[in-house]
C-alpha cells in the first residue's frame, strides 16, 4: 500500500550537534503502563497483542468493557484516535491524534501538534525488517520558538517470517530550534540512533532521518553510519494525520549547502 507522508517535525534524543536538550513533563499515564504485566517488558509480544484476523474483538469500537480493560491492548498502542491502521507488517499503526500543549513562556501560551509516529527500514548485522514507532507530545518548549517534547514512546520491529518484536528505550528527539531530529531505540543488546548524514545551509537537516549509529549496551559507540560516506542507510516516513505514509523508498540526497558535497 502507498501512503501519503505528512511530515511533522521532531527532536533529538542524543543531544546532537549542540541542539538543546531538555526534560519533560511527567507522562500522562494514560499512555505508558507503569504495571508489571508480562506484556510491558517481554521482547516478543503476545500474539493476541497484534493479531490482525477478522476477530471482532480487535477492531470493535463499542463501549465493551473487554476493549477498554484489556491491559494488553493498552500495551502495545496509544491510538488516541481510536483507529489502528491496515498495513503489511502487523504493526499497530494508529491515525496520529492532536495535542494541545501548554507553554511556560512570555511568548507563546500554547502548541497545537500532532503525534509524530515513524515507519522506517532497518538493516544491520545480516538483520532486515521494519520498525514503527508512536511519539506522543506531553509538553511544549520554548527557545526561539515552540518545540514539542515526547513523554510517551513505543516501537515495534517487523522481520519476515518472525514475530512482531517490542523495542525498548525508545525516544523521538525534536531536534532543537534547527529541527535536526533524531530517532533512537533499543533491541538485542543494541542501541541504534536514527540521524541525519547531511546536514546544510545554516546547521538545519533537508530530509528525514536517512541513517544508523549503533551503540553498545554501555553506550560504546560500535559503527557509526551518519557519516558522509553513510555506510547505514535507512529510510523513513511519517505517518500523516489521515494514518497514511509515502513509500519506504530512499531518495537521499546530499543537502544543500552540506560542507561534506562533492
Amino acid at each position: 500500500m502507498i501512503r501519503a507522508l505528512f511530515v511533522i517535525p521532531a527532536a533529538l534524543a542524543f543531544a546532537a550537534c549542540g541542539d538543546d536538550d531538555t526534560t519533560t513533563d511527567t507522562t500522562d499515564t494514560s499512555d505508558v503502563d507503569t504495571s508489571t504485566d508480562a506484556s510491558d517488558v517481554a521482547d516478543t509480544i503476545d500474539p493476541s497483542d497484534i493479531d490482525t484476523t477478522t476477530d471482532t474483538s480487535d477492531v470493535d469500537t463499542t463501549t465493551d468493557a473487554s476493549d477498554i480493560a484489556d491491559p494488553d491492548a493498552s500495551d502495545v498502542a496509544d491510538t488516541d484516535a481510536g483507529e489502528v491502521v491496515d498495513n503489511p507488517w502487523g504493526f499497530p499503526i494508529r491515525t496520529p491524534a492532536s495535542h494541545h500543549l501548554l507553554c511556560e513562556s512570555d511568548h507563546l501560551d500554547s502548541l497545537d501538534t500532532l503525534d509524530t509516529d515513524w515507519l522506517c527500514t532497518f538493516a544491520h548485522d545480516g538483520v532486515t525488517g521494519h520498525i514503527y514507532t508512536q511519539s506522543t507530545p506531553t509538553a511544549c518548549e520554548v527557545t526561539f520558538a515552540g518545540q514539542p517534547i515526547y513523554g510517551s514512546n513505543s516501537g515495534w520491529l517487523a522481520r519476515a517470517g518472525e514475530p512482531l518484536v517490542q523495542l525498548t528505550d525508545v525516544e523521538y528527539d525534536w531536534g532543537g530550534n534547527h529541527h535536526n531530529d533524531s530517532l533512537v531505540f533499543s533491541w538485542n543488546g543494541r542501541a541504534y540512533r536514527y540521524y541525519h548524514s547531511s546536514i546544510g545551509f545554516g546547521f538545519r537537516k533537508c530530509h528525514d532521518v536517512d541513517c544508523m549509529q549503533v551503540r553498545a549496551a554501555d553506550g560504546t559507540l560500535i559503527e557509526d553510519g551518519c557519516t558522509p560516506e553513510r555506510s547505514l542507510p535507512i529510510v523513513c516516513r511519517q505517518v500523516a494525520a489521515d494514518g497514511t505514509w509515502e513509500e519506504l523508498v530512499d531518495t537521499f540526497e546530499r543537502c544543500p549547502g552540506d560542507p561534506n558535497s562533492p
